[in-house]
């Protein structure tokens, strides 16, 4: 019985290629029985390891004894990691938002690294269905969230698409791909996320009193008075805001809808004036206001609902905070216009273009 089992824990279906030091060899331990695969860090034991974990996840028997074939193709076509670095230089130059990269092409680096542990020598032509499964199961092991996952598997199935598009691949290995269901929920056995909600005000109270970064007090409270997303704001910069008016406006360049044609204008009123105006930097109107990055705005966040022992939220829900508020005060159609949302049923769900409303409702807020 193995360790894992002895201690009551389930068995990683996805296992470690490790070294074997008493030979030199790469084992892999499946099920109590080591799988020799060839000399540790060679090709050929990577590939081995390849096919034992894609058929540990199909659940088809394994045979301790059984080599790799003698021939193999000459060039059985690009490898998985031949893929992956190929698309990753598009990636790059393509996932580009005002000069900078977005968060998409850390997601997909994120995806490489588990996808090329155990198949970087595998040849595309070879990734199926099997493959896929013991892919995800390894996500899961990591304790990614259902949705990430499915977005994860998602992004691969472009990344093959892509490769498709440019003779790395044969359509049949997308078409594969594709046939495999997503991951439901309470039909896995991957980390469910709770929904997003309005979070209730003593609970903000107490995660402020906590912080000690200003900055993260003021972007918070500029979330409650304005329903801004946090990369909204975290992209102003002071050459995109309209001083002129009572209310302050910014029309995004950037921004969540723009790919499909939206416009999105934030307002802010005489209470968010005063926050942002110390931000402000005429002489350099490109500069963004605020030197922080998304992701560390979130963990402070974060470890602060730790320090003061209420539940976690994370930034986006001030913004759905924001929404249902504005929509108890101000009405249906106000909430649509901070939020900028265009469609109805969106301001259901946390309650676009209609400017002049935002701005008429800001001035009302503050």
């Amino acid at each position: 019985m193995s360790a894992a089992v002895k201690r009551g824990r389930k068995p990683a279906l996805v296992p470690s290629y490790r070294l074997h030091k008493a030979s030199g060899q790469a084992v892999v331990t499946v099920a109590g029985k080591d799988f020799y695969l060839g000399a540790f860090g060679s090709d050929d034991s990577r590939r081995r390891y390849g096919e034992i974990v894609a058929a540990r996840a199909a659940g088809r028997p394994l045979d301790p004894f059984a080599r790799q074939p003698a021939e193999r193709p000459a060039d059985p076509g690009p490898s998985m990691a031949e893929l992956s670095i190929a698309f990753l230089d598009y990636a790059e130059q393509y996932y580009v938002k005002n000069g900078r990269q977005t968060d998409e092409v850390d997601c997909y680096r994120s995806l490489m690294r588990v996808l090329l542990e155990p198949f970087a020598l595998l040849a595309v032509e070879e990734f199926g269905p099997n493959e896929l499964r013991a892919l995800r199961h390894q996500m899961i092991e990591k304790g990614w969230a259902r949705g990430y996952i499915n977005r994860q598997v998602n992004r691969l199935r472009h990344m093959v698409k892509w490769g498709v598009g440019r003779d790395f691949a044969h359509p049949d290995v997308l078409a594969r791909l594709q046939a495999v269901e997503p991951l439901l929920r309470g039909r896995s056995d991957a980390v469910e996320t709770r929904p997003r909600q309005a979070v209730p005000p003593e609970r903000i109270a107490a995660v402020r009193q906590v912080i000690r970064s200003q900055t993260t007090k003021d972007l918070m409270q500029l979330q409650l008075l304005t329903a801004t997303r946090p990369g909204e704001l975290l992209g102003l910069t002071t050459g995109q805001i309209d001083r002129s008016g009572a209310v302050w406006t910014a029309r995004l360049s950037s921004h969540k809808t723009e790919h499909f044609g939206k416009t999105r204008v934030l307002a802010f009123g005489t209470r968010a004036q005063t926050i942002l105006r110390p931000y402000l930097q005429p002489d350099q109107p490109d500069q963004r206001l605020f030197a922080i990055r998304r992701d560390t705005y979130a963990s402070i966040i974060r470890r602060a609902c730790d320090r003061a022992g209420v539940p976690r939220f994370v930034p986006n829900e001030l913004r759905n905070t924001a929404g249902t508020q504005i929509m108890e005060s101000h009405g249906f159609e106000a909430a649509r216009a901070m939020l900028g949302q265009s469609h109805p049923s969106m301001t259901l769900h946390y309650t676009s273009e209609m400017t002049a409303k935002a701005v008429a409702t800001a001035a009302v807020i503050g």
